[in-house]
């Protein structure tokens, strides 16, 4: 065998395999050589192996190969004969493919020269080397210059070669590439129409090759906008190909479409409907011309899969990843069918079916044979997972072993799932160490450990370092943008979900920390981005409107809070449904809004409508969650006992399934003992309470500790233990402070114990506690925060209870005023601090008129005292005369004579 032609080169690839072809070729090498080195058949042995080489992809090795054949071709034929000259293409080419575009494309110039000298302009290997020239300028980026070197080959084959030639047809496509690629779409569409044009005429019009170009025509009219003229070109082609079946063409066509169909819908050019229409047709179309488990149908379906996840119709695309599942595992390899499950899995997680989720994930890890990179991306998928149902040793014992030092995306899963398990002081442990790198290196993982970090902080109370992060992210988050125009890098970042989720929880560091105009107007901001770029029912947009009127509330604009909230509930209720949490939270915000507005009745209704929107218990733990949602709002609305029950129901179901230590357990049981505590029962409540601590643990989550021993402590005050309670209140108030001094926990507890020592009559001790903590709520809440004004009206009932009423009347003077102002003069707290101002100012009143009385007495007795009666006396020629005199002379005054 001479191995002089390339068929007989595959030839033998497939039938000895690629060492041994080669050793075959180093034989036939060393045979060819032993006449003689150098000779014209040794040489043809040595291109034989380069061109096998470059056949399997060692490139580098056959351009070495090809100039040593080149040499020898221009030793034995000289350096112009067509077998050097042909070396020297093929050398070209491997050098290209190498890697080595500039020394290739430097070297095809020089060969360029040489052949045309030699052989002419119109020769066959002259064309053939402006056509690799044009295609390195390309690879090289260099698309203006490549054009016009297209251009020119394109005429010059027309020229030498007439417009219906092969290679002529294929100028025009390299033209149009090279065009479109540059965005000239209208170049690139001329381009293919005088290439179609061609291949009718010479093909005819039903050619494979023809159609390929009707198809890259349809294509340019949709990427020009002409979003009708493409879908009657694509009908037409669609139509065609019934008749001339071509199923690897019919898939392209149909895939290409629904990008351009992609296309019309973004621009707004075509409504929604027509994608979803395509999509099912196209599929229709491949399943019926096509097997069910052929790629290009499997290629679809996952496309209209995702399109379902990103219109948020998860129970859809579910359905379509299930059919997936039965086709693939058919003929999908190993890692195929585990990723398909993977979908499964996540759809299912994403549509609240946890459990189902879970177990998906588990089997789908049993597939054997699955590489263990997608085993290890499965396991995250399980561990995250496992923290949505309160299962966090077991996701962060997964995430322990698949830890790596140097993979900070790593790192950043197991932080997730510490901070999932309120285990926030660990997962800053973890992550604290990145954030230099993470400034440094703006990667999509170190952006996330920014993220992480402000997560952290908020949850921390740490508002201020929180807000820093979320800074440094968003700038991080804008660095990337590749866009130097500042309207369309606004734009760009607009359209942005991480970004938006940025400013969202920036926003939200604004309102933590009091600046209320500013969060109101990023807000609003915020809304309207989300709302343009994912929808008005999206999550996130809701997200953001809960958060608006949140903020309202809080900057006490009462009105519009309760306004966005009702319309943010009819809009949740309808897209989630009346039992989704973020529903059920809703309710409780506008429940809230309207009791401080004092709307008692409208607060009551809005419960009450929830409580029957509920519906039913069911079984197992989504009958646990809802039995938990009706006793929370049977709590709101002060129906104790009947909460009692759905606690107790929930807790019961909940430690069955989940196990005693589950969140959701310790939420129940938690409300087991607030019901009972408020039923009048503290004896029982303080036994719910000693039984439900131990399975907290007070390192993990310090604050919702130190709460729940704050209650235990109310509980032991009312049943009369009050050492045992004063022992646990400041237990609980040192375990707060020590973790985070300024959180709304702290100082609540600080407060709650001066009222503890107001109720014992130790009022200077209370004094005291109520001062420090109006200073420290003033500084971290702000002067006039509702909390703020309390607890300085605890300070002014102190000095009224220790009888310092002028102390306390300047205290109460200027606040109720600020109160009138801030909380309104209905309010309850307001209408308090008028009523203790009163009482104060009666003591003072009484005070002042009675020394106003004793000032008038003391001044008559003074004046009785210096008036001048001697003087008087003697003006009437009369000498100083006793008192009996004095007496009988006003007696005679008086008496008129």
């Amino acid at each position: 065998m001479s191995f002089d032609s390339r068929e007989e080169l595959l030839h033998l690839l497939r039938t000895e395999g690629t060492g041994r072809a080669l050793e075959i070729l180093d034989e036939h090498i060393a045979t060819a050589s032993l006449g003689e080195a150098g000779s014209a058949e040794a040489t043809r042995a040595l291109a034989a192996k380069a061109a096998l080489l470059y056949m399997i992809d060692r490139d580098g090795e056959a351009a070495d190969l090809w100039a040593q054949v080149s040499r020898q071709w221009s030793v034995l034929n000289g350096s112009d004969s067509a077998e050097a000259l042909g070396a020297r293409v093929e050398w070209v080419l491997a050098t290209a493919f190498s890697g080595d575009q500039d020394s290739a494309l430097a070297e095809s110039t020089h060969l360029l020269t040489d052949i045309e000298r030699v052989a002419g302009e119109d020769a066959v290997e002259a064309f053939r080397v402006r056509e690799i020239r044009v295609r390195l300028t390309a690879d090289l980026n260099r698309y203006p210059q490549a054009l016009d070197m297209a251009r020119d080959l394109r005429d010059r084959r027309l020229a030498a070669l007439g417009p219906l030639n092969p290679d002529t047809v294929r100028s025009h496509r390299i033209v149009a590439g090279i065009a479109s690629t540059t965005g000239d779409y209208e170049a690139a569409l001329d381009a293919y129409r005088a290439a179609l044009i061609a291949l009718e005429q010479a093909d005819g019009p039903r050619a494979v090759t023809t159609l390929d170009v009707r198809e890259d025509v349809a294509f340019l009219l949709g990427m020009l906008g002409r979003y009708s003229d493409a879908e009657i070109a694509y009908t037409d082609l669609l139509d065609d190909l019934r008749d001339t079946p071509q199923p690897d063409l019919l898939g392209t066509i149909l895939r290409r479409r629904i990008v351009i169909t992609e296309r019309g819908e973004q621009e707004g050019a075509l409504p929604e409907s027509t994608l979803d229409e395509v999509f099912t047709s196209s599929i229709e179309r491949l399943a019926t011309e096509a097997a069910a488990d052929d790629e290009a149908v499997i290629l679809m379906r996952q496309r209209w899969a995702a399109r379902l996840i990103d219109t948020l119709r998860h129970p859809q695309a579910l359905e379509q990843y299930r059919l997936l599942d039965d086709l693939i595992s058919q003929s999908g390899t190993p890692d195929d069918i585990l990723e398909n499950r993977d979908r499964i899995a996540f759809t299912l997680r994403t549509i609240g079916a946890t459990d189902e989720a879970i177990a998906t994930f588990q089997a789908a890890l049993d597939i054997p044979e699955i590489s263990p990179d997608s085993r290890d991306v499965v396991r995250r998928r399980l561990a995250m997972t496992l923290t949505d149902v309160g299962r966090d040793e077991e996701a962060i014992a997964i995430l322990r072993e698949l830890i790596s030092p140097e993979d900070p995306a790593s790192q950043n899963d197991l932080a997730v799932a510490y901070i999932r398990a309120d285990r926030y002081v660990e997962a800053r442990r973890l992550l604290e160490p990145l954030r230099a790198q993470a400034l440094a290196e703006n990667t999509p993982a170190h952006r996330r450990v920014l993220g992480n970090l402000a997560l952290i902080a908020c949850e921390l109370d740490q508002h201020e370092s929180a807000r820093n992060e979320w800074i440094h992210l968003l700038r991080s988050q804008m660095a990337d943008i590749e866009v130097t125009d500042e309207a369309r890098r606004q734009r760009t970042a607009d359209a942005d979900p991480d970004i938006l989720t940025t400013r969202h929880n920036l926003a939200r560091e604004h309102e933590h920390l009091g600046d209320y105009d500013r969060a109101i107007a990023e807000f609003d901001r915020l809304i309207e981005a989300r709302t343009q770029t994912l929808g008005p029912d999206s999550a996130e947009t809701l997200s953001s409107r809960s958060a608006r009127a949140w903020t309202a509330f809080r900057a006490g604009q009462l009105e519009d809070a309760a306004r966005r909230y009702r319309e943010l509930l009819a809009d949740r209720t309808r897209v989630f449904g009346a039992d989704d949490p973020r529903t059920l939270d809703t309710v409780d915000s506008l429940a809230d809004v309207e009791r401080a507005r004092g709307n008692t009745e409208a607060s009551a209704a809005v419960l009450a409508d929830s409580l029957d929107a509920l519906g039913s218990d069911s079984a197992g733990l989504s009958g646990a969650r809802v039995s938990l949602r009706r006793a929370i709002l049977l709590a709101d609305q002060r129906r104790f006992a009947d909460a009692l029950v759905a606690f107790r129901r929930a807790a019961d179901t909940f430690s069955e399934a989940a196990g005693p230590t589950h969140p959701e357990t310790l939420q129940a049981r938690r409300g087991v003992a607030d019901a009972v505590f408020r039923i009048g029962s503290p004896a029982e409540a303080i036994a719910e309470y000693r039984e439900l601590l131990p399975y907290l643990d007070p390192e993990a989550d310090p604050l919702g500790y130190s709460l729940l021993q704050g209650r235990l402590a109310q509980g032991l005050f009312q049943n009369g233990d009050i050492e045992q309670s004063m022992i646990e209140q400041r237990a609980a108030i040192d375990r707060a402070g020590a973790f985070a001094p300024d959180s709304a926990e702290a100082l609540g507890l600080r407060s709650r114990l001066g009222r503890r020592l107001t109720i014992l009559g130790r009022h200077e001790e209370a004094e005291t506690i109520y001062r420090e903590v109006a200073r420290d709520r003033a500084r971290v809440l702000g002067p006039t925060h509702r909390d703020t004004l309390d607890s300085r009206s605890d300070v002014a009932e102190a000095l009224l209870a220790r009888k310092r009423y002028w102390a306390a009347s300047r205290a109460f003077k200027p606040l109720v005023p600020l109160m009138q102002r801030e909380l309104g003069f209905d309010d309850r707290d307001t209408r308090r601090a008028q009523a203790k101002h009163a009482e104060a100012l009666k003591p003072v009143l009484r005070r002042v008129f009675g020394v106003l009385i004793l000032a008038v007495l003391l001044a008559v007795l003074v004046l009785v005292a210096l008036f001048p009666w001697g003087n008087l006396a003697s003006d009437a020629g009369m000498t100083t005369a006793p008192a009996s005199v004095l007496a009988e002379a006003v007696g005679d005054v008086g008496s008129g004579t």
